[in-house]
């Protein structure tokens, strides 16, 4: 079996990579932690990791630095969120007569994360209001039910930036994925495998017939959970 590539870039510095445990989830933000060569403080500044092997390195996950700790000698352990992190804090806001569209400009102008919505009439039909206390994740969570979107979904791509809408629009579909069991590590529960890295398998696939909502990177393997 050939060896996955993993490439880390902090700023625009390419650094070691020694230890990655990474999660992305469907309607979530992903996260997780990395050891880097490095004894540079990289808090707050963006991070990317490129996922495959040789002949393909596709990027897997664009965020951020949230906190730095040093690890063993000229190593430093990061905590790290993809861009949609921005969301976990409160983003009140009340929208008369809004689209789908509206709603999405705006979390882009006050984010600066470029929010894709599919060219669908759900999209552009206003609603009579909008008004939202939480947080930006519950926000997000919200607007299916609001704009009366069937199989709503929201997820950051692999860029960082998001889309909301629904799962027929979205990115894999219609691109399911078979992946044979001989290639499984092991399973838990029925519900998830355990596979070598597959660098195009992201929440939203669809796998053997079942709809990924959790990928887990750890290292060279790959836990996909689905619900």
């Amino acid at each position: 079996m050939m060896k996955p590539v993993k490439r880390l870039y902090l700023s625009t510095d390419e650094i070691h990579l020694a230890d990655a445990s990474l999660v992305l989830e469907l309607n979530s933000c992903g996260r997780g932690f990395i050891t880097a060569q490095t004894t540079t403080d990289y808090t707050g500044k963006l991070v990317r990791l490129d996922v495959g092997y040789s002949g393909l390195l596709l990027r897997w996950f664009t965020g951020y630095v949230e906190r730095s700790q040093p690890a063993e000698n000229g190593y430093q352990r990061l905590f790290v969120r993809e861009l949609a992190g921005v969301f976990e804090r409160m983003w009140p806001c009340s929208f008369q007569h809004p689209t789908l569209r509206d709603v999405a400009g705006w979390l882009e102008e006050n984010s600066g994360i470029s929010i894709a919505v599919p060219d669908v009439p759900y999209s552009d039909k206003p609603i009579p209001h909008f008004t939202h206390n939480g947080t930006g994740y519950q926000l997000l969570n919200n607007l299916g039910r609001a704009f009366s979107i069937t199989d709503y979904i929201w997820y950051p791509l692999p860029d960082g930036s998001l889309y909301v809408g629904g799962a027929e629009k979205a990115l894999f579909a219609g691109r399911p994925v078979e992946i044979p069991a001989e290639f499984s590590q092991g399973t838990a529960g029925g519900n998830s495998m355990t596979l070598p890295v597959i660098q195009s398998l992201r929440p939203g696939v669809d796998v053997n017939g079942e709809r990924v909502t959790k990928v887990h990177l750890a290292n060279d393997t790959m836990t996909i959970t689905w619900t």
